[in-house]
C-alpha cells in the first residue's frame, strides 16, 4: 500500500499534469522562483510535484553551511552523501565561533540556599555546550590537520562548489537541540584571542584552496571579532589565491606592528593573477563614527600606515597589479588625507585600462579625489558609486554628473568644493529610507512617537517570529520535546488557593504563553483562564496531596499549597490546544513520573 505522502504527491501531480505551468521551460521556472518566491515557498513548492524538484533543489541547496557544531557537520555530510543534493551546492559558508563550552562553568544551587523555592534549574549548559562541538578548542590532542581528510572527501562529492565564505556565526544559530535550544548568542563572550578567530578558514578552507586541484574562485573572509585575524595569512599561502577571481576581504582593526600584520595579505593579493573583483573593508564593529559617526581609529596614524603598507609600493615589483581587474570596492577608508588620495589614485591609474566599476563606501570622498580621477588617462568607468552617511554636510551629485566628470565626457560640477564630502544621488536616496534627513520647521518636534516606531522598525527588523533556523537546508524538526525529572522542574506556588498553576516563557520564536490548570478531581486544561473550564476553581484542591509529595518535588513547603505539583507546557501556536483532544479542551491526567516541556515551531 502506498504511503500517504506518496499518495498525496501522486494526486498533486495528476492535478498539475493538465496545468500550463508544466509546459514552461525550466529556465523560466527558475527565474520566477528566484525573483518572486521566498525560501519557505521553495520548500513548499518542492513537495507539490516532481516537476519543481530540480529547480527548488538548485535554490535550496546552492549554499551549504558548516561550523564546528555537530548539527552543522551532520547536515553537511548528509548533503555530500546525496548526489542529487551535492551537485546543487555552489557555495560553502563556514560559520565561525571561537567560543565553545569553556565559557560556562558549573554552578551549585547550594550556593543560593535562600532562593531554592524560586529557582528553576535549567539544563547544564556546560555539558550541553561541550557535547555540541565535534572540534572543541579544549581538545589539544586532536590537531585540525587530523580532521581535514573527511572534510576534503565530503567536498570532493560537491564538484560545483566554487565559493568559500568565512564569517561570524549568527547569534540565533542553534548549536544544540538536546534538552534546550542553545544558540550561539549564549556562547559569545568577546574575550577570544584573534589567534582563535576564523579557525575554520585557516585550518580547513585555506588548506583546501592550496591544493592544485582546487576549483575555488570566490572568497569572502569577514572578521569574526573586532580585531582582524588576517595576520594569520602567511606569504606561503600565495598559491591558494592564484585561481581566485573574486575576493572580498575584511581588514578590520589590525594589531599594532610595523606593517599591521599585512605582509602575508600583500603577497597573497599580489598572487591573485586572475582577480576580476576586489572588495576591501576596514570597518570595525564597535567603531564610533564621526565627526559624530566616523570610526575614530581610522583617523589615527596606525590606520594611515596600514593603507600605505597595503597599497603603496616601494618599487614596481611590489606594486599591486591585476591584469583582469574590472571592479574595485573600498569601504571605510578615510580618504581626506593627501597621501591616501595619492596612493589610491596611483592604484586606479595602474588599472585604468580594465577597471569599469568603482565603489567607495563611507570613505569621505572629496572634490580633490574626483579631480585627480578625471586626470587619469584611459579611465572609462561604467559605474561609480559613492556612499557616505557619515557626515551631516554631504554634497549629493547625480550619478551621471559624477560619471561624466570622472570620464572626461562632461563638465565639472559647479558646486563641488575640493574639501567637501560627496555622495552619489542613487545611494543617498536609498539611505533616506533609513535616515530621515528632511528639514523640519523651527518649533516642530523632531519626531513623533509614530515616526520613531517606523524608524526603529527600519533599523532593527523584528525577528521575534522567525524560527530558529537560518539555514537553507531542510530541517524537518518541528517539535522539540524534552522530559525532565519532577524534582528538578516542579515548583509549588501559593496564590491564595490550594490549586496549582505555573507559567514560564521559553527562548525561541514568538511564544503564546498558556497555563496548565489541574483540578482536584484530576482533570487538566490548558488556557489562560481556569474559569472557562472549572466554575469552582477558587475552591479546588488536589485530593491526594500530602507533605511527602511536596518534599519530593523539591518545591516550597508553604502550607497554603502543600503537595501541589506544577507542570510546564509552552506552545508556540496562535490557537489554544489541549494536550489530549478531549471535549471542551479538558484533558485527562498524566500518570507519568516526569513532566514534558514541548516547544512547537512552525515548519521551516
Amino acid at each position: 500500500m502506498a504511503s500517504l505522502p506518496a499518495k498525496l504527491m501522486t494526486e498533486a501531480e495528476s492535478g498539475l499534469s493538465q496545468s500550463p505551468i508544466r509546459r514552461l521551460p525550466p529556465e523560466i521556472v527558475d527565474q520566477i522562483a528566484e525573483s518572486y518566491l521566498s525560501h519557505d515557498d521553495w520548500k513548499s513548492i518542492r513537495l507539490t510535484s516532481r516537476f519543481f524538484d530540480r529547480s527548488m533543489i538548485r535554490l535550496l541547496f546552492r549554499r551549504v553551511f558548516l561550523s564546528k557544531t555537530k548539527l552543522d557537520r551532520d547536515v553537511f555530510l548528509n548533503i555530500s552523501r546525496s548526489p542529487h543534493l551535492a551537485t546543487a551546492a555552489r557555495e560553502l559558508t563556514w560559520y565561525e565561533l571561537a567560543e565553545d563550552g569553556d565559557v560556562f562553568r558549573d554552578r551549585d544551587l547550594s550556593d543560593y540556599p535562600d532562593q531554592s523555592g524560586n529557582t528553576f534549574e535549567l539544563p547544564p549548559f556546560l555539558t550541553l555546550a561541550r557535547d555540541a562541538f565535534w572540534w572543541p578548542g579544549s581538545i589539544g590532542n586532536h590537531h585540525p590537520s587530523d580532521l581535514l581528510p573527511w572534510f576534503q572527501v565530503a567536498l570532493n562529492n560537491m564538484p560545483n562548489i566554487e565559493s568559500f565564505v568565512s564569517c561570524r556565526m549568527p547569534e540565533s544559530r542553534v548549536v544544540s537541540k538536546k534538552q534546550y535550544l542553545l544558540t550561539a548568542q549564549a556562547l559569545y563572550d568577546g574575550g577570544s584571542s584573534p589567534k582563535r578567530m576564523n579557525d575554520g578558514f585557516y585550518h580547513f578552507l585555506l588548506p583546501t584552496m592550496r591544493l592544485p586541484e582546487s576549483s575555488i574562485k570566490r572568497l569572502v573572509l569577514a572578521n569574526e571579532g573586532i580585531e582582524s585575524s588576517t595576520f594569520r595569512i602567511q606569504p606561503s599561502d600565495g598559491p591558494a589565491f592564484q585561481k581566485l577571481t573574486h575576493i572580498h576581504l575584511s581588514i578590520g582593526r589590525l594589531r599594532s606592528s610595523s606593517d599591521g600584520g599585512l605582509s602575508g595579505v600583500k603577497v597573497c593579493l599580489r598572487s591573485a593573477f586572475a582577480l576580476e573583483e576586489l572588495r576591501l573593508c576596514f570597518r570595525t564593529e564597535n567603531g564610533i563614527r564621526g565627526p559624530k559617526w566616523r570610526a575614530a581609529w581610522q583617523q589615527t596614524e596606525h590606520h594611515s600606515a596600514v593603507v600605505a603598507q597595503l597599497f603603496d609600493a616601494g618599487s614596481e615589483k611590489e606594486a599591486m597589479f591585476w591584469p583582469h581587474l574590472r571592479r574595485l570596492e573600498l569601504e571605510d577608508i578615510w580618504l581626506r588625507q593627501r597621501h591616501k588620495i595619492k596612493i589610491v589614485l596611483k592604484l586606479l591609474e595602474a588599472h585604468s585600462s580594465t577597471l569599469r566599476h568603482l565603489a567607495f563606501r563611507q570613505c569621505e570622498i572629496i572634490g580633490r579625489m574626483l579631480s585627480g580621477m578625471s586626470n587619469i588617462p584611459g579611465l572609462k568607468l561604467e559605474s561609480l558609486q559613492i556612499t557616505d552617511h557619515t557626515d551631516a554636510v554631504v554634497l549629493v551629485l547625480a550619478d551621471s554628473v559624477l560619471l561624466g566628470y570622472v570620464n572626461n565626457t562632461g563638465p565639472p560640477p559647479d558646486n563641488v568644493w575640493r574639501s567637501s564630502a560627496i555622495c552619489s544621488a542613487s545611494t543617498w536616496e536609498a539611505g533616506l529610507s533609513v535616515y530621515d534627513t528632511r528639514f523640519k520647521p523651527k518649533g516642530m518636534a523632531d519626531y513623533t512617537d509614530e515616526d520613531m516606531a517606523i524608524i526603529f522598525e527600519c533599523l532593527h527588523h523584528s525577528t521575534e517570529e522567525t524560527p530558529p533556523s537560518g539555514s537553507s537546508v531542510d530541517e524537518q524538526v518541528t517539535v522539540v520535546e524534552t522530559t525532565m525529572d519532577n524534582d528538578t522542574v516542579t515548583h509549588t506556588v501559593a496564590h491564595g488557593t490550594e490549586s496549582s498553576s505555573f507559567m514560564r516563557s521559553m527562548a525561541g520564536s514568538h511564544p503564546t504563553k498558556l497555563w496548565l490548570f489541574k483540578h482536584a478531581d484530576g482533570r487538566q486544561a490548558i488556557s489562560d483562564e481556569p474559569l472557562e473550564f472549572f466554575s469552582d476553581w477558587e475552591n479546588s484542591a488536589p485530593e491526594d496531596s500530602d507533605d511527602s509529595e511536596s518534599d519530593d518535588a523539591g518545591g516550597d513547603s508553604n502550607s497554603d499549597d502543600e503537595g501541589s505539583d506544577d507542570e510546564l507546557y509552552v506552545r508556540e501556536e496562535g490557537n489554544r490546544k489541549a494536550l489530549d483532544e478531549d471535549s471542551d479542551g479538558v484533558t485527562s491526567e498524566d500518570d507519568g513520573p516526569s513532566i514534558s516541556v514541548s516547544v512547537f515551531y512552525p515548519n521551516p
